[in-house]
Protein backbone atom coordinates (compact mmCIF):
# COMPACT_ATOMS: atom_id res chain seq x y z
CA UNK A 1 0.00 0.00 0.00
CA UNK A 2 1.59 3.87 -0.74
CA UNK A 3 2.42 5.78 2.00
CA UNK A 4 0.05 8.58 2.62
CA UNK A 5 0.58 11.81 2.10
CA UNK A 6 1.30 12.60 5.82
CA UNK A 7 3.55 9.66 5.84
CA UNK A 8 5.75 11.20 3.23
CA UNK A 9 5.73 14.70 4.82
CA UNK A 10 7.58 12.85 7.89
CA UNK A 11 9.78 11.38 5.51
CA UNK A 12 10.65 14.31 3.99
CA UNK A 13 11.37 16.22 7.62
CA UNK A 14 14.35 13.45 7.46
CA UNK A 15 15.65 15.05 4.49
CA UNK A 16 13.85 11.85 2.12
CA UNK A 17 14.17 13.69 -1.42
CA UNK A 18 12.37 10.67 -2.81
CA UNK A 19 9.20 11.34 -0.57
CA UNK A 20 9.47 14.81 -1.50
CA UNK A 21 9.22 13.67 -5.13
CA UNK A 22 6.66 11.04 -4.68
CA UNK A 23 4.63 14.20 -3.56
CA UNK A 24 5.23 16.20 -6.23
CA UNK A 25 4.44 13.56 -8.68
CA UNK A 26 0.86 13.59 -6.69
CA UNK A 27 -0.20 16.61 -6.72
CA UNK A 28 1.76 18.44 -10.09
CA UNK A 29 -1.19 18.25 -12.41
CA UNK A 30 -3.74 19.29 -9.76
CA UNK A 31 -1.57 22.07 -8.05
CA UNK A 32 -0.55 23.34 -11.59
CA UNK A 33 -4.01 24.02 -12.43
CA UNK A 34 -4.94 25.44 -9.57
CA UNK A 35 -1.94 27.64 -9.44
CA UNK A 36 -2.40 28.85 -13.22
CA UNK A 37 -6.19 29.35 -12.67
CA UNK A 38 -5.49 31.88 -10.20
CA UNK A 39 -2.86 33.61 -11.66
CA UNK A 40 -3.14 33.08 -15.71
CA UNK A 41 0.15 32.91 -16.50
CA UNK A 42 2.16 29.57 -17.58
CA UNK A 43 5.46 30.43 -16.65
CA UNK A 44 4.82 32.17 -13.04
CA UNK A 45 2.53 29.45 -12.41
CA UNK A 46 5.76 27.20 -13.00
CA UNK A 47 7.60 29.17 -10.78
CA UNK A 48 4.91 29.56 -8.38
CA UNK A 49 4.34 25.67 -8.06
CA UNK A 50 8.49 25.11 -7.69
CA UNK A 51 8.54 27.48 -4.53
CA UNK A 52 5.32 25.56 -3.44
CA UNK A 53 7.57 22.42 -3.14
CA UNK A 54 10.78 24.13 -2.30
CA UNK A 55 9.04 25.64 0.80
CA UNK A 56 7.37 22.31 1.90
CA UNK A 57 10.74 20.56 1.78
CA UNK A 58 12.41 23.27 3.76
CA UNK A 59 9.10 23.59 6.19
CA UNK A 60 8.09 19.77 6.74
CA UNK A 61 9.11 20.74 10.38
CA UNK A 62 6.64 22.72 10.61
CA UNK A 63 3.78 20.71 9.57
CA UNK A 64 1.47 19.56 12.41
CA UNK A 65 0.72 16.13 12.98
CA UNK A 66 -2.76 15.33 12.79
CA UNK A 67 -3.37 17.83 9.95
CA UNK A 68 -3.74 17.32 6.30
CA UNK A 69 -1.26 17.67 4.25
CA UNK A 70 -3.20 18.92 1.29
CA UNK A 71 -4.86 21.36 3.03
CA UNK A 72 -1.06 22.87 4.05
CA UNK A 73 0.29 22.62 0.39
CA UNK A 74 -2.65 24.01 -0.84
CA UNK A 75 -2.70 27.21 1.83
CA UNK A 76 1.67 28.06 0.94
CA UNK A 77 0.49 27.72 -2.87
CA UNK A 78 -2.63 30.44 -2.23
CA UNK A 79 -0.38 32.59 -0.08
CA UNK A 80 2.21 32.47 -3.43
CA UNK A 81 -0.07 33.42 -5.51
CA UNK A 82 -1.54 36.55 -3.69
CA UNK A 83 2.05 37.78 -3.26
CA UNK A 84 2.93 37.22 -7.01
CA UNK A 85 -0.05 38.56 -8.06
CA UNK A 86 0.73 41.62 -5.52
CA UNK A 87 3.90 42.32 -7.21
CA UNK A 88 2.01 41.92 -10.71
CA UNK A 89 -1.45 44.11 -9.62
CA UNK A 90 -3.56 42.04 -11.96
CA UNK A 91 -6.47 40.49 -11.64
CA UNK A 92 -6.34 36.30 -12.27
CA UNK A 93 -8.78 34.80 -14.04
CA UNK A 94 -10.00 31.34 -13.87
CA UNK A 95 -9.53 28.94 -17.28
CA UNK A 96 -12.43 26.96 -17.95
CA UNK A 97 -9.67 24.92 -20.20
CA UNK A 98 -7.78 23.85 -17.02
CA UNK A 99 -7.57 20.12 -17.07
CA UNK A 100 -7.40 18.23 -13.84
CA UNK A 101 -7.24 14.38 -12.66
CA UNK A 102 -9.42 12.40 -10.52
CA UNK A 103 -8.34 11.11 -7.20
CA UNK A 104 -6.62 8.09 -9.09
CA UNK A 105 -4.79 10.67 -11.83
CA UNK A 106 -6.89 9.34 -14.69
CA UNK A 107 -10.07 10.57 -16.43
CA UNK A 108 -8.69 14.39 -16.70
CA UNK A 109 -12.01 16.94 -16.72
CA UNK A 110 -11.90 20.65 -17.71
CA UNK A 111 -13.14 23.16 -15.18
CA UNK A 112 -16.25 23.83 -17.32
CA UNK A 113 -17.36 20.42 -17.02
CA UNK A 114 -16.67 20.37 -13.26
CA UNK A 115 -18.84 23.11 -12.71
CA UNK A 116 -21.55 21.60 -15.08
CA UNK A 117 -21.54 19.13 -12.58
CA UNK A 118 -20.94 15.89 -15.46
CA UNK A 119 -18.39 14.37 -17.83
CA UNK A 120 -18.85 15.73 -21.36
CA UNK A 121 -20.92 13.45 -23.26
CA UNK A 122 -21.44 13.25 -27.59
CA UNK A 123 -24.30 15.80 -27.18
CA UNK A 124 -22.21 18.34 -25.11
CA UNK A 125 -19.96 18.55 -27.78
CA UNK A 126 -21.78 20.76 -30.22
CA UNK A 127 -22.65 23.57 -28.19
CA UNK A 128 -19.43 22.66 -25.95
CA UNK A 129 -17.74 25.76 -27.11
CA UNK A 130 -20.13 28.56 -27.00
CA UNK A 131 -21.10 26.89 -23.45
CA UNK A 132 -17.74 27.77 -22.74
CA UNK A 133 -16.99 31.01 -23.75
CA UNK A 134 -20.06 31.49 -21.60
CA UNK A 135 -19.19 29.84 -18.43
CA UNK A 136 -15.61 31.97 -19.08
CA UNK A 137 -17.75 35.03 -19.23
CA UNK A 138 -19.61 34.41 -16.11
CA UNK A 139 -16.57 33.23 -14.23
CA UNK A 140 -14.58 36.08 -14.94
CA UNK A 141 -17.45 38.40 -13.58
CA UNK A 142 -17.06 37.15 -10.32
CA UNK A 143 -14.25 38.32 -7.56
CA UNK A 144 -11.20 36.91 -7.24
CA UNK A 145 -12.42 35.78 -3.76
CA UNK A 146 -15.71 33.57 -5.13
CA UNK A 147 -13.11 31.92 -8.06
CA UNK A 148 -10.84 30.92 -5.82
CA UNK A 149 -13.64 29.27 -3.17
CA UNK A 150 -15.46 27.72 -6.46
CA UNK A 151 -11.96 26.19 -7.81
CA UNK A 152 -10.98 24.59 -4.24
CA UNK A 153 -14.48 23.61 -3.88
CA UNK A 154 -15.69 21.88 -7.19
CA UNK A 155 -12.26 21.54 -8.82
CA UNK A 156 -10.27 20.30 -5.68
CA UNK A 157 -13.26 18.51 -3.42
CA UNK A 158 -11.91 20.47 -0.77
CA UNK A 159 -14.24 20.77 2.78
CA UNK A 160 -15.62 23.93 3.72
CA UNK A 161 -13.43 23.52 6.52
CA UNK A 162 -10.19 23.21 4.64
CA UNK A 163 -11.22 25.86 2.10
CA UNK A 164 -10.84 28.08 5.15
CA UNK A 165 -8.02 27.19 6.49
CA UNK A 166 -6.38 27.29 3.50
CA UNK A 167 -7.73 30.88 2.71
CA UNK A 168 -7.30 32.19 6.00
CA UNK A 169 -10.82 33.33 6.37
CA UNK A 170 -13.87 31.78 8.46
CA UNK A 171 -15.41 28.53 7.77
CA UNK A 172 -19.02 30.82 7.34
CA UNK A 173 -17.17 33.23 4.74
CA UNK A 174 -16.26 30.33 2.88
CA UNK A 175 -19.69 29.14 2.41
CA UNK A 176 -21.05 32.47 1.84
CA UNK A 177 -18.85 32.84 -0.88
CA UNK A 178 -19.16 29.64 -2.36
CA UNK A 179 -23.48 30.42 -2.36
CA UNK A 180 -22.65 33.41 -3.65
CA UNK A 181 -20.38 32.92 -6.23
CA UNK A 182 -22.59 29.78 -7.53
CA UNK A 183 -25.62 31.69 -7.25
CA UNK A 184 -24.26 34.24 -9.67
CA UNK A 185 -23.09 31.95 -11.75
CA UNK A 186 -26.91 30.34 -11.89
CA UNK A 187 -28.13 33.64 -12.55
CA UNK A 188 -25.94 34.65 -15.61
CA UNK A 189 -27.32 31.07 -17.13
CA UNK A 190 -30.74 31.90 -16.32
CA UNK A 191 -30.79 35.38 -18.23
CA UNK A 192 -29.43 33.58 -21.21
CA UNK A 193 -32.08 30.72 -20.77
CA UNK A 194 -29.32 28.23 -20.16
CA UNK A 195 -29.77 25.47 -17.18
CA UNK A 196 -27.72 26.41 -14.20
CA UNK A 197 -24.55 24.76 -13.81
CA UNK A 198 -23.50 22.77 -10.41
Amino acid sequence: MAPSDEQLIRLCRRGDSEALEELLTRYRNRLMAFIYSVVRDYHLAEDIFQETFLRVYRQAGKFRAGASFKTWLYAIAVNLCRDALRKAKRRPEVSLETETAGRDGANPRRMADLLAGKAPGPRDEAGGKEMEAILEGEMAGLSREHRQVIILSRLEGLKYREIARVLGIPSGTVRSRLHYGLEQLRRGFSARGIERPG
